[in-house]
């Protein structure tokens, strides 16, 4: 089974600045995602796409609908925090730690 590791970055400003995401593991970049670097690049996280009302909660259920066959609603294991379920894909399972 495949892991997916993230660290968020919070700004001073935070939440009035939106986190930066950067992917730990795989090393390789996930095709569902863009990237600059090690960052990942979610529309949600630009300054003119961010509010202060928007959380991590919604950063990962971005991140999560960005992956090929997963969708809201159910059984999934993300650990790190309280997250909506979502099914991950069957096809090289992926785990968000």
């Amino acid at each position: 089974s495949g892991v997916v590791q993230l660290e968020f970055s919070f700004p001073p400003q935070y939440p009035h600045r939106p986190p930066q995401i950067a992917q730990v593991l795989p090393e390789r970049p996930l095709a569902a995602w863009q990237y600059d670097g090690r960052l990942v690049l979610l529309p949600r996280l630009s300054m003119h796409c961010w509010s202060s009302a928007m959380g991590v909660t919604d950063i990962v259920r971005d991140l999560l609908e960005s992956l090929p066959g997963c969708s809201p609603g159910k059984d999934a294991s993300v650990s790190g925090g309280r997250f909506p379920p979502v099914a991950l894909p069957s096809n090289g399972d992926v785990e968000m730690v």
